[in-house]
Parts: structure tokens; sequence; C-alpha cells
């Protein structure tokens, strides 16, 4: 939650209030937006004194940021565009009927016509099946980061792969579930080491290697190969168009 922005030097910075934390900390997320957390109750002035002192550490990470941004022009939904799950590549399939909107069968992607809005419809379809695939995945890998009793969520994050917060809540962007498995452990891993280090410190990459000796590998992957991950823009606002070659019938 935002609970104000702020302007400094320039900058818009969103200020999320954490009741837990007693120090701030400032981050620049994938799409080059910035947040800062801070205990509850700071007032302004001494986030924007802190903000301020950053402004060096800011160019930077957005210099490097603007590498990563996605490159990749929005889907058409119609025959043959393709989408991604666990790192594999599935192409779309229209049809007339079936007893569900969107469903993955024999290497392709089915969507039914009949959807209003496609594009929220495949996108709900990451979020629950993704849900699926990583509740057994979550625990084996917050068992071998000492996080015991967390809470899963699959929903919209932005520009960011996943984040976690207070009560053990730990939340991953379904686009995120269009990466190979090892991609996605890393990202596991890395929110799941903010349960003992909130920031990005020496302490925190130790603990993240060694659970994961080669994470350093797996975060350079995960930037290159994201820039090419559908985040959900459709052409055409998510109605669903057709080419010469259409399916049709009925899937059960």
């Amino acid at each position: 939650m935002t609970d104000r922005v702020l302007k400094v030097a320039g900058f818009e910075v969103a200020v999320k209030e954490r009741p837990a934390r007693s120090t701030m900390q400032l981050t620049v997320d994938r799409d080059g937006s910035l947040f800062v957390a801070v205990p509850a109750g700071i007032p302004d002035d001494p986030v924007i004194d802190f903000v301020d002192s950053k402004q060096d550490w800011i160019h930077r990470k957005l210099i490097a940021k603007a590498d990563f941004l996605p490159v990749l022009p929005p889907k058409q939904l119609v025959n043959g565009e393709g989408f991604r799950y666990l790192g594999r590549n599935y192409r779309l399939l229209l049809l007339d009927n079936q007893d569900a909107p969107v469903k993955l069968l024999g290497g392709r992607l089915l969507l039914c016509r009949r959807e209003t809005n496609g594009g929220a419809a495949i996108r709900s379809w990451y979020r629950s099946r993704g849900e699926a695939w990583l509740r057994e995945r979550v625990e084996r890998w917050a068992e071998r980061c000492d996080v015991p009793d967390v809470q899963l969520g699959v929903r919209e994050l932005g520009y960011r792969w996943g984040s976690f917060g207070d009560a053990r809540q730990l939340n991953v962007h379904w686009a995120t579930l269009q990466l190979p498995p090892s991609m996605i452990d890393y990202v596991l891993v890395h929110e799941l080491t903010h349960a003992h280090h909130k920031g990005h410190t020496r302490l925190f990459w130790t603990h993240v290697a060694r659970v994961l000796p080669d994470h350093d590998q797996r975060r350079e992957r995960l930037h290159r190969y994201g820039r090419e991950l559908w985040l959900g823009d459709v052409v055409g606002g998510g109605s669903i168009g057709r080419r010469a070659e259409t399916g049709t019938g009925s899937v059960r």
C-alpha cells in the first residue's frame, strides 16, 4: 500500500509505511519507479532528506534497469500467438466452445472465443494454475530458507517478480510463471530471504548463496530472459481476433 507520494529532486517517490521497520529503505522498481519503505508515523522531511542523499545511487540504478525493460509488443489474441508457461512456448488456439475459459491441452493454449476479455482470462489462468504449481515448490524452498508458515499469493505486481511482506506473505507476479523453473526458484529464494534480511546487504546475498550457490548465474539469466515476458498487454484491449486459419469445435 502506498501511503503518500513525495517529489524529491525531480523524482516521484511512493512512500510506504511499514510498522515493523526501524530504518528507511529505497527501491528502484523494474519499471524505474521509486518507492521507499519507512517506519510508521515518520514525517516527510526525513524521508525527503534520505531520498535526496541517494540521488547518485538512483541514477546508476535507472541506467542499469533501462537495459532490462520489456521489449516485446503486446500480444494478439489470434491463432498461433505464442504464450510461455514454465519456460516452454505454447501456441494459442481459439475455440468456439469449451468447458473453461482457458486450458492448456495437447501442447496448445486453448482460449474460448466467447470470452469478452481474452487477455484477462489468460492472466487469470496464469494466476490460478500458477498458484497450484507454486504451492509445493514454495513449501520446499521455505523449509530450506528456514521460513515457516508462508502465505502464498499470485497476483499483479507491476514490474516486480515478487515481494515478501509482513505476516510472512509471499507474493509472486503471475508473469513469473512464464519463466523456466530454475529462474522461478531464484525468485522464490530471493524473496524468502527477505524474511531474515530486509535489504540487499552482504548478509542477504550470503544467505541466498547458501541456498542457491549459482544464484549469480540465475539472476543474470533472469535479467536477460525477463525482457521477453508478456506482462498482460493485449492488442485491442483484450478482444479476440481472427486469422485465415481458425480453430472450431469443443474441448472437454
